[in-house]
């Protein structure tokens, strides 16, 4: 650590020498990914319910580490796969991936993609790779825009037929439906 001093030298008889030492404790970091979706119909649109992404977070660990104790919170459907962390996440979600070791990097990716009008917009999103760091929290964005398939109408005809009852059809008569 730069702020320690005096930690190598000689020291000769009868003299004092202050050696000054500062231990600073590295705390695994963590990652914190969030859901939007994003859709150009107002404030009062709601996406659809229920519609979940499934995220895979690749890691690699640094040699002499291991992912032991990490911990995740904001999903009850996480289920790792080797390295790799999958879990499913909707629109407004965090999760938050607790206790990974310094130096390890990581990749986000969003699996299972379907074409039912989502999509991830590469721009929007952000922090989909990076490295951890003690003591520091990195953040990931996901960022899917939804636009729905367009609607066709279709040409339809109706046919019927009027009974007048209780009079005969005068030429004046018309009638609007």
């Amino acid at each position: 650590d730069s702020s320690s001093t005096g930690l190598s030298g000689t020291v000769s008889e009868k003299t004092i020498k202050k050696v000054s030492a500062v231990n600073k404790i590295k705390v695994p970091g963590h990652l914190v990914i969030s859901k939007t979706v994003t859709h150009p119909f107002g404030a009062d649109y709601v996406i659809p319910a229920g519609k979940k992404f499934e995220i895979k977070v690749d890691f690699t660990v640094p040699a002499e580490k291991n992912l032991n104790g990490v911990t995740v919170s904001g999903t009850d459907n996480a289920v790792w796969e080797g390295k790799a962390l999958k879990f499913n996440v909707e629109h407004g979600q965090i999760v938050s991936i607790a206790n990974l070791p310094d130096g390890t990097t990581y990749t986000i990716t969003e699996t299972e993609i379907q074409n039912d009008g989502f999509t991830l917009d590469a721009t929007a999103s952000s922090g989909l790779s990076g490295t951890i760091k003690s003591n520091e929290t990195s953040s990931a964005a996901l960022v899917n825009n939804y636009t729905p398939a367009s609607v066709k109408g279709e040409e339809i005809t109706v046919t019927g037929t009027k009974n007048l009852v209780g009079r005969e059809w005068n030429a004046e008569d018309s009638f609007t439906f």
